[in-house]
């Protein structure tokens, strides 16, 4: 079922940019912003991981965690309305919550923290609307998620993550915001950026009979700064 979904977001975001394309008329306002795109991007995630392995500890449940974001960027402009965006991320995820538990007659207070470092490539179909770059504009796709480092903290001590978390992670990005543009090439954009993983950040051989049923998934939502810069001028 995953692997459908996968591939027909995967058609989408390569058929619809092709077909407004063929669409536009050569030399009409519409093309007036095509070619390639560069940037630099900065923000913050506010994540928490749904469904979390706890154990030994019971699950401790709404913990949000705010991590830093930044990245390079770059894309295709088709025309005034569709492009394909893409890049390399550097993202902290995770979760940090305090709860108190009472655990055989007294009360136990629990402080987790957890911080999954990705690097990360998303593929994005972007909508501009209003006045193209200087309008609002929205995008979705996939992202894939490298794990380059896992850290597991309770109660001020740390724990062993080996065999805790999968090396990669797919997951949907939906992106909305708005941009400015600078006289010449250089514009920026600031969006409002959702997360969801539907792969499970569990490794395949962690031991969770008893301890926790179905999957743990990342979700994050965040604000993103990002500069562009043109590199196909206007005609």
């Amino acid at each position: 079922m995953i692997q459908r979904a996968a591939l027909v977001v995967s058609l989408c975001l390569v058929v619809a940019p092709l077909t407004a394309r063929a669409q536009a008329l050569p030399g009409a306002k519409e093309s007036r912003y095509r070619g390639l795109h560069l940037g630099v991007s900065a923000g913050v995630n506010f994540s928490d991981i749904r469904n979390p392995y706890d154990f030994p500890d019971p699950q401790i449940h709404h913990g949000v965690a705010a991590g830093a974001s930044f990245g390079l960027l770059v894309g295709y402009q088709f025309d005034d309305t569709f492009a394909l965006r893409t890049g390399l991320h550097y993202s902290r995820l995770g979760r940090q919550a305090e709860e108190t538990f009472r655990i055989e007659g007294r009360d136990v207070p629990i402080e987790k923290t957890v911080d999954l470092d990705y690097v990360q490539v998303p593929v994005l179909l972007r909508l501009n609307i209003g006045p193209s770059l200087t309008g609002f504009y929205t995008q979705f796709g996939l992202q894939y998620s490298r794990l380059q480092q896992a850290r597991v903290v309770r109660n001020g001590q740390g724990q062993d993550t080996d065999r805790l978390f999968n090396d990669t992670e797919l997951g949907l990005v939906l992106e909305v915001g708005a941009g400015y543009a600078f006289t010449g090439p250089f514009y920026v954009t600031l969006g409002l950026r959702g997360y969801l993983g539907f792969t499970d950040i569990n490794h395949k051989d962690l031991e969770t009979t008893g301890f926790l049923v179905g999957k743990s998934q990342n979700v994050a939502g965040g604000l993103h700064l990002a500069l562009n810069y043109r590199l196909t001028r206007r005609p």
